[in-house]
């Protein structure tokens, strides 16, 4: 242990030097450039990238293919415009932008967490890599479609890095009440509009700017007029997104092409069916890493907090649940998705498929692993009751951010990159139960050291494997 030990404390004086903080930072973003650099989804022909490429050459203008892709595809006009103007460029460009978006979604997250714990800089740091690993364990094509996909993540990545930075910005002023100056509002106008423009960072941002506003009149009796123009800066941004043309165009082409059955179904069956897939599946199963992650910590927190031990027991049930699904799914054995304890993406799609009546089993018992889950975050005793509702309103939002996709036609259409906003903000959730865990733990201790070097290890891996292999 004496050669470990060694080790470990190079690695402390490293960090605890003048300029620790750039050591973390930068060793983070040479990291997310190596993932840009090894980008899974090549300009390839029949790609949406290569079309993406010829827009501008194609339509004459970044605007004009805007305007085009607002009146025929999508709302998404802001995203249209940096999307063209930016791939017709050299794919290195995007690169190196890309390189500073996925810092940025990890720094702000951490920037997130950290403006409501008081830690030291050692803590910072521990929690700034847990961040990190957490975006890391992402699953393989979760990360492809909406991070190093060049068209994807312009949809998805930025969308959410933009969300981030909004919500600093908007929690540090309820919070402590700091006021933006006039550069730092001009930076966030064009951001806040990005971010506006995904259907679900945009209900997540309305919801908390909302929040945040009622908030601050109760706090402070006022709200910062800055603030209140990026709200309706956000309003207006979101009701040019909502008011396309392109939507009725899109959605009767999506219910013909991948949900014809669409209409015909009750509320109550597409809530059924659609919460199935976007929260049971979503959250515990396609996010299997971060389910064994959050129901450890709950665990650990909870342990300390009460010794529930009927509570402790269920905790680790679902542990070991995600694990073995990890574990099946690391070896490729794609038979335990058809046993009653997996099968709900089978018992998701069985109308859209056409296929027999899948058993009740799994969406019964991933629906109680849920509810666990969900009492074991309400029962965490935080010392600051805003902490609480904080964590609540994280959870919330990943929740309801996935949930409403269960009402639209493209739910099965639009692959793992529904889950990246919604697990995003399931992070910084967790961020939160791991911020209070430090205070139960020795980080001075061996044992603590170890353990997290690995899991740091283990995800850095891991994500670089996702991407070149």
């Amino acid at each position: 242990m004496g050669k470990i030990e060694q080790i470990f404390k190079k690695i402390e004086d490293i960090f605890n030097s003048k300029h620790g903080y750039i050591y973390a930072y930068g060793i983070i973003f040479i990291l997310c450039f190596f993932i840009m650099l090894g980008q899974n989804f090549r300009l390839e022909a029949g790609n949406d990238d290569v079309y993406h490429t010829k827009a501008v050459e194609n339509f004459g203008s970044a605007y004009k293919f805007m305007i085009a892709q607002y009146e025929n595809t999508n709302g998404r006009y802001f995203t249209s415009l940096v999307m063209s103007f930016v791939m017709d460029k050299n794919i290195w460009l995007w690169r190196i932008l890309n390189t500073f978006v996925l810092f940025g979604l990890i720094y702000y997250s951490f920037k997130n967490i950290r403006l409501f714990y008081n830690f030291d800089n050692k803590k910072n740091l521990i929690l700034f890599f847990a961040i990190f690993s957490m975006f890391a364990l992402f699953t393989n094509d979760i990360i492809n479609w909406s991070v190093t996909w060049v068209t994807g993540s312009f949809n998805y990545l930025w969308s959410a890095t933009s969300l981030v930075i909004s919500l600093y910005y908007i929690m540090r002023y309820s919070i402590n009440n700091i006021k933006l100056n006039f550069v730092s509002f001009i930076i966030l106008i064009p951001i806040v509009v990005y971010a506006c423009n995904v259907e679900q960072s945009a209900l997540i941002l309305i919801t908390i700017f909302i929040i945040s506003i009622i908030y601050s009149l109760f706090k402070y009796r006022k709200y910062d007029l800055l603030y209140f123009i990026l709200f309706l800066i956000c309003l207006i941004s979101v009701f040019i997104l909502f008011t396309s043309p392109s939507i009725p165009i899109r959605y009767e082409a999506e219910i013909k092409t991948w949900y014809p059955m669409f209409s015909e179904l009750s509320i109550l069956e597409k809530v059924i069916y659609g919460f199935s897939y976007t929260v049971l599946y979503g959250f515990i199963l396609k996010n299997y890493a971060l389910s064994m992650i959050l129901s450890f910590l709950l665990y650990y927190v909870l342990k300390k907090q009460y010794n529930n031990k009927v509570n402790n027991v269920l905790l680790i049930v679902i542990l070991f649940y995600t694990l073995i699904y990890y574990i099946f799914d690391r070896l490729k054995v794609y038979a335990i998705d058809s046993t009653w304890f997996y099968n709900i993406v089978k018992f998701s799609r069985q109308v859209i498929d056409t296929s027999p009546s899948e058993s009740y089993f799994s969406f019964i018992l991933l629906s109680f692993f849920f509810i666990i889950l969900s009492y074991s975050i309400f029962k965490i005793k935080y010392d600051i009751l805003l902490n609480y509702f904080l964590m609540l309103l994280f959870f919330g939002a990943a929740v309801m951010s996935a949930f409403i996709l269960s009402f639209s036609p493209t739910i099965y259409d639009s692959g793992a990159r529904i889950w990246f906003i919604p697990s995003t903000m399931y992070v910084i959730g967790a961020g939160i139960i791991f911020a209070e865990l430090l205070k139960y733990i020795d980080i001075t201790s061996i044992k603590f050291k170890i353990v997290f070097f690995i899991i740091c290890i283990i995800s850095i891996i891991d994500i670089i494997s996702k991407v070149y292999m």
